[in-house]
């Protein structure tokens, strides 16, 4: 049996954006699963949701009143508004297909 434990790598990326948004920052996963882009592009929120809780790993996002959120899931997600989440999938999308071929 061999000692070797082997995982599949998680890549990652660190992303600001911008406008309203400047100056927050999150950890995008490059390498997600194939089926995180699947449910982005479902066009229906709740898979919209889980598809990027599978791709958002950090970030430094606070609520109305400057409290730090906790860290992104299913949920937290779920609860920012739809001018971040549009934010969040541009500047992804942009980041991406900057990345050089792996």
């Amino acid at each position: 049996m061999s000692d070797n434990h082997r995982r599949l790598p998680i890549k990652t990326k660190e992303i600001e954006l911008n406008g309203d948004y400047a100056g927050w920052t999150l950890t995008v996963r490059t390498n997600p699963p194939i089926s995180a882009f699947g449910h982005i592009a479902s066009g229906e929120f709740d898979r919209i949701v889980l598809g990027l809780s599978r791709i958002v790993r950090v970030w430094n996002f606070v609520d109305e009143n400057g409290d730090p959120l906790e860290a992104p899931s299913q949920e937290t997600i779920g609860e920012l508004p739809l001018d971040l989440l549009t934010a969040i999938a541009n500047k992804y999308v942009t980041e991406l297909s900057a990345l050089p071929p792996a």
